[in-house]
């Protein structure tokens, strides 16, 4: 056996697992700290995507786009503003 063949050299396959779960640790501290800005987001998305449907329905219609939109989240917001006040009236006295 010789010597110069038994250098110590780390595979890729080796350096994978760390570096993945390195990318996952980033990953997961990047969403953590960015989560003040993700969750409105996503909730917004989510609603678009919710009323993307009924939109296109009453553009159908021939009602504008900006007016279903503004109406269908005022139907949509009423009830929660109108829990929310009932809730705060409650617990304020």
């Amino acid at each position: 056996m010789s010597d110069t063949q038994s250098t110590h050299t780390t595979s890729p396959r080796k350096l994978i697992t760390p570096l993945n779960t390195l990318a996952v640790i980033a990953v997961l501290a990047v969403l953590y700290f960015a989560q003040s800005l993700l969750i409105p987001l996503v909730f917004s998305l989510l609603v678009a995507l919710l009323l993307n449907p009924l939109v296109s329905r009453l553009k159908q219609a021939h009602v504008p786009r900006i007016i279903s939109s503004v109406t269908l989240l005022t139907v949509l917001l009423t009830p929660v503003v109108w829990l929310g006040a009932e809730l705060a009236e409650q617990r304020s006295g």
